[in-house]
């Protein structure tokens, strides 16, 4: 639905006003299966601009991804192929911001999904053979307090200006991205230009030889020596010598001068004892990761709960999870005398298995988070850390 306005057209996406969060409504039953979402599209202008998630039953959207790109310098690839669907005739980097509510509860979080282009060159000259999409993916999950609303989204093209995208995320703040680009504009969210450019180094290697064509041998390792081909009298066995075999018989109408009709013979022979040429040595390569050349982060006056991705859930027990403030206390940061003292006004690192615990039934089992409203949860930061859930 779009609504005309004077100066300003609002794109008003399925659920994008923020609706309250009730703490004291239970978890829906089958809060466990909505990680089995399906992807539907939302266009406006043409443009892939949002993707909503939504469960396979019940029909319900339950998150929203800004896919940002190109985030990286474009490489042309000399290996495209325009029937290949992933084939990419310029490689890039790409980020996807993931704005995620399932089960329309308590549990929010903003990902931060950064996907990396591989380059391939030839090490001696610097000549790109290869660009294209890599599976190494980084990701940053936020869980962001106070929670007050679920996440929204809305899109704004201005009258004579450029577009954007207006996301209010689960503590009531707002963030601008680029209408086009999907790139951090304004508000509590922030790209920063990554140190390493999001280049990781160059990584040599040598690719394995191409394995010697044998199509003219046979089975026993035999070749065929079609020079070996002759006309005369047949050789006597040899056990030193190649063993001659008849192949067919020379026609009784054909004679040759001075000598009786004999057949032909060609001789199958083993291999010449001459070295056979080594197949030419492969080309030194090198190889590198080109991921986003900016780093994404959370950047409100809320409290964000970092937590890593590694192979398991980062929710399982074993799990360092940082607790960041974005208003640290005036006081402790006046007191303090060192960057370490001065860091742990607004950072502190707690463990998952205090954080998360399991919930299951007849069939299913995962972790949601333990504190059921944000009141027993400042009280439990504040035992640990000495901060609590900002006032915004």
């Amino acid at each position: 639905m779009v609504f005309a306005m004077a100066t300003t057209s609002f794109a008003q996406f399925p659920e994008s006003t923020s609706m309250q969060i009730d703490f004291t409504a239970p978890e829906p039953d089958n809060f466990c299966q909505m990680s089995e979402y399906t992807l539907d599209s939302h266009d406006f202008e043409g443009d892939d601009n949002v993707t909503y998630w939504a469960t396979n039953s019940g029909g319900k959207n339950h998150g929203f991804n800004l896919p940002a790109e190109p985030m990286s310098a474009l490489v042309e690839n000399p290996q495209y192929d325009e029937e290949d669907p992933f084939s990419m005739k310029k490689a890039y980097a790409r980020r996807w911001w993931s704005f995620e509510y399932p089960g329309h509860q308590r549990e929010t979080s903003l990902q931060i999904i950064d996907w990396p282009m591989e380059v391939i060159r030839v090490r001696a000259t610097g000549a790109v053979v290869s660009a294209g999409r890599s599976n190494a993916i980084r990701t940053t999950i936020h869980t962001l307090f106070p929670r007050k609303v679920l996440p929204s989204v809305r899109f704004v093209h201005p009258a004579g200006k450029s577009s954007y995208f207006e996301v209010t995320l689960s503590t009531g703040e707002t963030a601008r991205f680029d209408g086009l680009t999907r790139k951090v504009i304004s508000g509590a969210v922030s790209e920063v230009a990554a140190a390493d450019g999001g280049l990781t180094p160059w990584g040599t290697y040598t690719p394995d030889p191409p394995e010697e064509d044998d199509e003219e041998s046979n089975q026993d390792g035999l070749v065929a020596r079609e020079d070996l081909l002759t006309v005369g009298p047949t050789p006597t066995p040899n056990p030193s010598q190649d063993v001659p075999v008849v192949v067919r018989s020379a026609p009784r109408s054909q004679s040759i001068p001075d000598a009786p009709e004999l057949p032909v013979v060609a001789v199958i022979s083993s291999p010449s004892p001459t070295p056979t040429p080594s197949p030419a040595p492969s080309i030194p390569m090198q190889t590198r990761l080109v991921y986003p050349s900016t780093v994404g982060d959370y950047a409100g006056a809320g409290l964000t709960l970092i937590s890593p991705v590694t192979d398991a859930d980062f929710r399982d027990p074993g799990h360092p999870i940082t607790a960041r403030t974005g208003s640290p206390d005036a006081a402790c940061l006046k007191s303090a005398r060192t960057a370490a003292q001065k860091k742990a006004c607004s950072q502190c690192v707690l463990k998952s298995e205090d954080l998360w615990m399991s919930v299951s039934g007849d069939s299913y089992s995962c972790r949601i988070f333990k504190f059921p409203t944000d009141a027993a949860f400042d009280t439990y930061l504040r035992s640990q850390c000495g901060f609590g859930i900002p006032k915004i």
